[in-house]
């Protein structure tokens, strides 16, 4: 989980007021699996039936912690991380290969204090620094989302700074420790301040965002497409004014992309006087549109994490607030989207035993059940 005072030392960006509408609810089976967690925490992968996660802060040292939850609730403390030597402040988007090996980065620490790339054995339960982030070298420091895997097998992220300027870069990394930067923002018509994690389809395309002056000057962000070759080609440009649409700005989250070719993402705010953000969608031919704008009331307010893509081709993601009605406002929503847009609550937060302010980051087991993680320090369990 990720607060913009964190984020915002690199740029800097305007924010607006909300508009308040219905959304309609879904029926699902809430579970909440444990509690009493710390309030930085989320949860980014399943593995069976237990969810792994991480702590921005706590554990031995204040540097953040890996843990699990299985599946009847038990809490498994599973790493501390030390900041001097491991990295401090663990992102959220774990990656896990198939012998249950986590992969995952941190914004701060390590031996150069630019963050680092590391892996964790789930069952030595030890902790191996794959690369420590050098921005002295030209490498990108202080990722501010964890990994994606590819199809081969390697490892694809973003950098927040570092690189030329600290505008950011794009890497590659194998489970070796092989490390290879993709690309170097210039924050010309590349833009600059990649704060997302990436997505990475069949092909070997990578797929991400940028913030503040995005392609070409424009002030709200963008969202570009790498080349296995190195190309980077913008797809969209947030609030350049060219296309007449009401279409965000701020593409904080990593996008995603299905097996189709479609890249979906969202955006925290929106333009002008308009606050709640929105859902996009880019189709294969390049073709932006907005799926959901969010209206601030009954659908939530703010979405705050990566679209997850379930086994049954929904996209499902996370307000940061809002949710119920004006008698009884909800703290933050679960909801689904499908890929021709019809979105539904699927659950709203009380902010009771359910846990309110959701953190972000979902996870799904073979089955479809969602897991995820709230600012009240709870973890669920959603059974469509």
């Amino acid at each position: 989980m990720r607060s913009l005072s964190k984020t915002a030392r690199y740029c800097a960006i305007a924010f607006g007021t909300g508009l308040l509408v219905s959304a309609p609810a879904y029926a699902a089976t809430f579970t909440t699996l444990a509690s009493g967690l710390p309030n930085s925490l989320e949860i980014s992968a399943v593995i069976g039936t237990t969810a792994y996660g991480s702590t921005l802060y706590g554990g031995k040292g204040g540097a953040g912690t890996l843990f699990a939850v299985t599946s009847r609730g038990r809490v498994i403390p599973l790493h501390n991380f030390d900041a001097e030597t491991q990295g401090a402040q663990p992102n959220d988007m774990l990656a896990v290969d198939p012998q249950g090996n986590i992969y995952g980065t941190t914004q701060n620490g390590g031996k150069y204090r630019g963050g680092t790339i590391y892996k964790f054995s789930t069952d030595r339960r030890t902790l191996k620094v794959l690369h420590a982030f050098d921005s002295s070298t030209g490498d990108g420091s202080r990722p501010l989302q964890g990994l994606v895997r590819g199809s081969g097998g390697a490892l694809y992220g973003a950098a927040a700074g570092g690189a030329i300027a600290t505008n950011g870069s794009i890497f590659e990394i194998y489970p070796a420790g092989n490390y290879i930067t993709r690309y170097r923002f210039l924050s010309r018509g590349d833009g600059h301040c990649p704060y997302s994690g990436v997505a990475v389809d069949g092909k070997g395309f990578i797929y991400g965002t940028t913030v503040g002056a995005g392609f070409g000057g424009a002030p709200n962000g963008a969202v570009w497409k790498l080349s296995m070759q190195g190309k980077l080609t913008p797809l969209h440009l947030f609030g350049d004014g060219k296309n007449g649409l009401p279409d965000g700005e701020y593409p904080d989250q990593a996008p995603v992309v299905d097996a189709a070719g479609n890249v979906y993402g969202t955006s925290m705010i929106m333009n002008g006087s308009h606050y709640a953000g929105v859902i996009w969608k880019i189709d294969p031919a390049g073709k932006f549109s907005i799926m959901h704008q969010f209206a601030g009331k009954a659908d939530g307010y703010g979405p705050n994490g990566p679209l997850m893509i379930n086994i049954d081709g929904n996209l499902y993601g996370t307000t940061a607030s809002g949710g119920g009605t004006a008698a009884k406002p909800g703290q933050g929503t679960l909801f689904r989207i499908t890929p021709s847009g019809v979105f539904r609550v699927i659950h709203t937060f009380t902010g009771g035993a359910d846990g309110s302010g959701p953190t972000g980051t979902l996870a799904h087991d073979s089955t479809g059940a969602i897991y995820g993680a709230t600012g009240a320090g709870t973890v669920y369990k959603v059974k469509l």
